[in-house]
């Protein structure tokens, strides 16, 4: 097996979508989803932090994960995705095989962080889960300024020697640039994402980096910055790059607030038919309220508006969210009559067919 590439370009991580009742809306995921496939994206993931995945059940996840595979099977531009976030190495190994059987293109693998496990450990559970899937692609993902831990490069690619299916890294570092140097320039090369919402998309992509993984509120200005740099036009890049992070850096500095912005700016285009966040959250305040009408104003131009009218569905009766897992491989998924589906803008090969 030659060491897979990851997809070039832009590669949302799918929020999750709760009614205002608290309990998970599949419809309005597979809405939100078929938006997002809609626009030139390299491949969607889910589940990740901010899909926020420490805030659903095993039920939910699956279902979801069902939903979100069988969409991305009828999706031939775009790479699925699926998070390993288990703590528990036994479980992670499970959690991935399990995807991979059921057609997931690319595997984002957190490492343990919980109780303070060593780089030993750490360790351990990112090479027996490649091992594990030896012919489905596995991105590691390192957001120390949100889990606490890290693992050193020269591990990391002494990791990648040992495993052929060992991706990339996702990076997530306080700044990233060093990282990305290190993992790109060391041997074997390893492709990097650039996380934590863009916010050093430039310096990142200057290094190397192959693709940006914000959340799905408004991923259409990150489709943008990245016609900007296939183009080379770096004066009007930086110049939306610098609005841009003009609004993410006071959101950035809590992660529970930029869920709830992200999610409050896609309840206002339609997106989502409510912004609900399952406790614990955080509440907006009026200033941020104020920023995300400055937000909305000033990039109108990029953000086409969904068809959710009327906002939250308060107080909601409770859904059948039952939905039949999918034999094996990919399906294509039953679709809602209430949910419009959107034309797709390209048709590229998909990340798995490229592989050999």
């Amino acid at each position: 097996m030659i060491r897979p590439r990851l997809p070039r370009g832009v590669v949302p991580v799918l929020m999750t979508v709760f009614a205002d009742n608290g309990e998970v809306d599949l419809e309005a995921v597979q809405y939100l989803l078929r938006h997002v496939t809609s626009q030139p994206v390299a491949g969607v993931m889910f589940p990740g932090f901010a899909s926020e995945f420490l805030k659903i059940s095993a039920k939910e996840r699956d279902e979801l994960e069902t939903l979100f595979l069988a969409h991305m099977a009828t999706q031939p531009h775009a790479s699925a995705i699926v998070g390993v976030t288990d703590h528990c190495t036994e479980l992670a190994i499970s959690t991935a095989q399990s995807a991979a059987s059921r057609g997931a293109d690319l595997l984002n693998l957190l490492p343990p962080f919980a109780m303070a496990p060593n780089a030993a450990s750490v360790r351990e559970h990112i090479e027996e889960v490649l091992a594990a899937v030896p012919d489905t692609p596995v991105l590691v993902q390192l957001a120390p300024a949100l889990t606490g831990e890290s693992i050193s490069t020269t591990a990391l690619h002494d990791i990648a020697r040992r495993h052929r299916n060992f991706a990339g890294v996702k990076v997530e570092t306080l700044p990233p640039g060093p990282l990305i140097s290190s993992l790109v320039h060391g041997s074997p090369r390893l492709d990097t994402y650039v996380g934590y919402a863009g916010l050093f998309l430039s310096s990142a992509v200057s290094r190397g980096a192959v693709g940006v993984q914000p959340s799905t509120g408004f991923v259409e200005i990150y489709i943008e910055l990245w016609r900007l740099i296939d183009q080379g036009d770096q004066i009007a890049f930086r110049t939306l790059q610098d609005r841009l992070t003009h609004y993410l850096l006071p959101w950035m500095q809590d992660i529970e607030i930029m869920i709830q912005v992200e999610k409050t700016i896609a309840l206002r285009r339609g997106l989502i038919g409510s912004d609900m966040c399952r406790r614990p959250h955080r509440t907006l305040d009026a200033s941020i309220a104020s920023e995300i009408e400055g937000f909305l104003t000033e990039f109108s131009s990029y953000l086409t508006q969904g068809k959710l009218r009327g906002g939250r569905t308060n107080h909601a009766e409770p859904r059948d969210h039952s939905l039949s897992r999918p034999a094996t491989g990919r399906t294509r998924p039953t679709r809602s009559p209430s949910y419009t589906d959107a034309p797709l803008d390209n048709e590229t090969p998909r990340f798995r067919d490229t592989v050999r």
